[in-house]
């Protein structure tokens, strides 16, 4: 893969985030005082990368085993030689596969997680070089909260604090947050599932609203369930999964899910890699490959 930019194909939504605005299609960037969120198409894993307004740089997770140097690659063709965090979600292969090529290639400031690793050689791995690189571990859990730069504000939504973690599936111990930027908010959920949706929708129901949903998962039938999906309330479903996957990742019953609560949906496997940017009020969606519009529902694609 080749990381270009700008991307060679785009794709445009502006629109208010008001409940009672329509999505209005423009071609001009959002300007000013603009973050970014990228979902990279990193294959069956997740990796998302984030800037804020006054250039502080985040990685959520470091994609598969498998993703070749695709991370390390995007990186350096923004010509980032730091990042000020690392957030891992959870110590799953798919989600840190190249976090040790990301620690060798740029400086880190902090690595931020909910303090349990999933016990693989691996993740020892990665313990061993945060260590050998001084590189600090923020533990958080449910209430806290920390900012990105001077503007993006995350809030984590799980874990709690008791919630005996090693004694649950690795997956829902994935850490859970919510970022803001002005009026725009994004819910990042790892691989969370079921079992962490049913306690975050009991335990932190105030907080889940937001426009954007990272599907937990890469979209399987057992994340993004009917009452968390209620909760969110999201205009946009953001998938990250690897096109033809053995998993059939997005599964029918959660794009079923989506669908019939007027969400739209894009997807790394068959868009891209998905660029969003926002002063906090305006919000542009591009996504690296062109594909109908029928497909997207509301993002019209030009050739650049």
């Amino acid at each position: 893969m080749t990381w270009k930019t700008p991307l060679s194909t785009v794709c445009f939504l502006l629109f208010s985030l008001s409940a009672m605005a329509e999505p209005k299609f423009v071609d001009e960037p959002v300007t000013g005082k603009v973050m970014t969120l990228q979902i990279l198409d990193v294959g069956q894993g997740d990796a998302i990368y984030i800037e804020s307004p006054d250039g502080k740089r985040m990685l959520i997770d470091a994609g598969p085993q498998g993703a070749k140097n695709q991370i390390v690659e995007f990186l350096a063709s923004k010509s980032i030689t730091r990042l000020d965090a690392i957030m891992v979600t959870h110590g799953h292969a798919d989600h840190v596969g190249k976090m040790l090529k990301v620690l060798n290639a740029v400086e880190v400031g902090q690595v931020i997680s909910s303090g349990f690793f999933h016990p693989t050689g691996m993740n020892e791995d990665i313990l061993a070089a945060m260590k050998n690189k001084s590189i600090p571990m923020k533990v958080v859990v449910a209430g806290d909260s920390f900012k990105l730069g001077e503007y993006l504000d995350f809030k984590v939504i799980y874990p709690e604090k008791d919630a005996g973690l090693p004694a649950i599936s690795v997956n829902d111990t994935s850490l859970v947050v919510k970022l803001t930027y002005g009026d725009v908010s994004f819910m990042l959920t790892g691989d969370a599932e079921h079992f962490t949706e049913e306690l975050v929708v009991k335990y932190r129901p105030k907080d889940l609203d937001a426009d954007f949903l990272k599907a937990g998962h890469h979209g399987s039938e057992t994340a993004s369930g009917n009452p968390f999906l209620d909760a969110v309330t999201p205009k946009v479903a953001l998938i990250s999964c690897g096109e033809n996957n053995k998993f059939s990742h997005p599964h029918k019953s959660t794009l079923d899910r989506f669908s019939e609560r007027g969400i739209k949906m894009l997807r790394t496997d068959r868009d891209g890699t998905l660029t969003i940017t926002t002063d906090g009020k305006k919000v542009r969606i591009e996504t690296e490959k062109k594909v109908p519009v029928s497909a997207l529902f509301f993002v019209v694609g030009k050739a650049a």
